[in-house]
């Protein structure tokens, strides 16, 4: 007995309930119409090596924000490219800003085990980003403030008006460790020396003056 087909034109399916076949009856629940609601390229989309990528990223809109032109997954696949390789993953440049056609990078992950000494290769590679991250880190500032203040002291330790000591590319960043306020950069030997006196004007005039006797 050749089975009951669904009301909708064209369409051959067989029926489940209310003159409707299940697709139809599916869409009908979920949008309160039988059209077709996704767009004609969808099979194409599904298939493609990027479409996880950028069906994660959307899903992510509560966290990130996405430039609206990467709502179209074709201009999102025109500007991120080709994947490098398959352990490649889509991160923003700019930490602090959302993701955009001015803002990811393809970053390569690396296995736990070699993490280590990847990083240490990396800041190898490159001190002077290794260096603004640090200092974005743990002072707010980037390499160019840094080089700022550096310049303003001559490119000499604030105390002493001497050289950073060679094993060591870069001033320590002096800071006051009550305000988070930057006071200077100075080398490592007084800056390790100020540490030892606990920032104290007491302790370090009390030294002068043993000193002086």
């Amino acid at each position: 007995m050749k089975h009951k087909e669904c009301e909708v034109n064209n369409c051959i399916k067989k029926v489940v309930s209310n003159g409707l076949c299940d697709t139809h009856r599916k869409r009908l629940e979920r949008h309160g119409h039988i059209r077709q609601t996704r767009q004609k390229d969808w099979g194409k989309r599904k298939t493609h090596p990027l479409y996880h990528t950028w069906s994660w990223m959307r899903k992510m809109r509560n966290k990130y924000n996405i430039d609206e032109t990467w709502d179209d997954f074709w201009v999102f696949v025109n500007d991120v490219g080709e994947r490098p390789t398959p352990q490649h993953q889509l991160h923003r440049l700019r930490k602090w800003e959302g993701f955009g056609p001015c803002n990811f990078k393809w970053y390569e992950t690396i296995q736990n085990l070699d993490r280590a000494e990847y990083a240490k290769q990396w800041r190898k590679d490159n001190p002077h980003l290794a260096k603004n991250n640090g200092l974005r880190r743990d002072h707010g500032i980037t390499f160019e403030d840094y080089k700022k203040l550096e310049d303003s002291q001559n490119g000499v330790c604030a105390i002493c008006g001497g050289k950073q000591i060679e094993r060591y590319e870069f001033f320590s960043v002096d800071h006051c460790h009550e305000t988070g306020k930057i006071r200077g950069l100075l080398c490592s030997k007084c800056n390790i020396g100020l540490g030892h006196f606990e920032d104290s004007v007491e302790k370090l005039q009390s030294a002068i003056n043993y000193l002086n006797n």
